[in-house]
């Protein structure tokens, strides 16, 4: 077997496990409990919405008139592109599908961010070694957020850490289990483009970054901002003075991609003029005029000066302005400077959101991107440089015990997590069954 599938399947395998655990740990305490309410029960606090109307899709029933009194007069809006999965499998597998999905998505979450770490250390121990890492990470700030014995405000700095990482690496429904997965598949194909190294951009990446794009418009907007303006400052970063000239020899590739966004938008509209007049306001939209602009932008300069922020933008140029001391040369300055510009792209989001356009949205969401883009950058030149000390130790073992303790962790913030269930609730849902 190829090293590369023997890695593969791990991924899968520690993905299976991380998902499906909750609900071995839950039959466990809760034998009797039937599959479909611990569905719900395990899910977070907006999943029965989101699987209302997954279940309305899956009739392709889109007025969702969930009352007699109230009918609705135009469709419900909703992420159309990051339903439609779940609405497909509901017609076979209703509400068991739900738990398909999870474990699919969040293993293509995962292989998704090993191939992009497999690129930028090119290495497939290496890139196995940094998921671990990075769900060890997760499950040590869960535990560390839910211990009762340690001081409120203790707890709540390790929540506040896990906030970013569960917005953007969870198993929450559609977001990000969904949504991350088109983002992480459009930051790949870019890096793909970038390991090309040369003006020409193949036909291929521009189909790729067109799709991605429809599926970001038309299932978490806020993504689709950030990961524009990424690639539009790794063009920049990558070609410097050829610029011009790589969009004049790439001129097929650049109208498949706006032809894409055409597409993406228009989706986007009809469900707008379609949908309830409310759709706007849940999505967290609102019209602004000059004067909420500059109100909104002083809220913006201020939060750049929060602790947190400042620490995240200080340690982030720091590593970068250091990579001649931590051995990154060549070839390798740009690819590791593909999650910086992620984060660069994350922390001009909000502003050129807010100066472009008459719109202003939650500003809670690029924050978290702020956030989450800045620890995977710092993320992965720590593990540069924990590497470069050259320890006496083998990366594969070290990986295969991580994995151990991943594993309890995982079994421990899930048993800790369900043990004091509301036995009763339990009781009487089985007997409405």
């Amino acid at each position: 077997m190829k090293v590369e599938n023997i890695y593969n399947f791990k991924i899968l395998l520690i993905s299976v496990l991380l998902v499906l655990l909750k609900y071995f740990v839950s039959y466990f305490l809760n034998y009797e409990e039937d599959l479909f309410f611990k569905i719900l029960r395990h899910a977070d606090s907006d999943f029965e919405t989101y699987a209302l109307i997954t279940e309305s899709l899956s009739r392709l029933d889109l007025k969702t008139d969930w009352s007699n009194v109230l009918i609705s007069k135009k469709i419900i809006g909703f992420p159309f592109l990051a339903l439609i999965w779940h609405a497909i499998f509901f017609n076979f597998f209703s509400y068991y599908g739900f738990i398909i999905l999870e474990v699919i998505f969040y293993f293509l979450i995962t292989f998704i961010i090993f191939k992009i770490f497999h690129l930028i250390k090119k290495n497939y121990e290496i890139a196995f070694f940094s998921i671990i890492l990075l769900f060890l990470a997760i499950e040590l700030l869960t535990f560390l957020s839910r211990v009762n014995d340690v001081n409120f405000y203790i707890s709540n700095f390790f929540y506040v850490l896990l906030l970013p990482l569960n917005e953007f690496y969870g198993q929450r429904f559609p977001h990000p289990l969904v949504t991350s997965v088109y983002l992480f598949s459009f930051i790949y194909i870019v890096a793909k483009i970038n390991k090309k190294n040369k003006l020409y951009v193949e036909t291929k990446y521009a189909y790729l970054l067109g799709l991605s794009s429809i599926f970001l418009i038309n299932s978490f907007f806020f993504h689709f901002v950030k990961a524009s303006i990424f690639l539009l400052i790794f063009f920049i970063f990558k070609y410097k003075k050829d610029i011009f000239r790589m969009l004049k020899i790439n001129t097929h590739s650049i109208i498949i991609y706006s032809f894409s966004l055409i597409i993406g938008f228009s989706i986007l509209l009809l469900q707008l003029y379609f949908a309830e007049p409310d759709y706007s306001s849940r999505l967290g939209t609102y019209k602004i005029n000059t004067t909420d602009k500059l109100f909104i932008l002083q809220v913006l300069i201020k939060k750049l000066f929060q602790f947190e922020i400042l620490i995240i933008i200080f340690l982030s140029f720091l590593a970068r302005f250091n990579y001649k001391r931590l051995d990154i040369k060549g070839n390798d300055v740009f690819t590791y400077d593909l999650l910086f510009i992620f984060f660069i792209s994350s922390l001009l989001s909000p502003y050129i959101f807010v100066i472009l356009t008459s719109t202003s949205i939650y500003l809670y969401y690029f924050w978290s991107a702020i956030k989450f883009s800045g620890f995977l950058f710092i993320f992965a030149m720590m593990i540069k440089i924990f590497l470069n000390f050259k320890f006496n130790i083998s990366i594969k073992n070290l990986s295969n015990f991580l994995c151990i303790i991943v594993i309890i962790f995982n079994f421990y913030n899930h048993f800790s997590e369900q043990k004091n269930s509301n036995l009763q609730l339990i009781d009487d849902t089985n007997d409405i069954q």
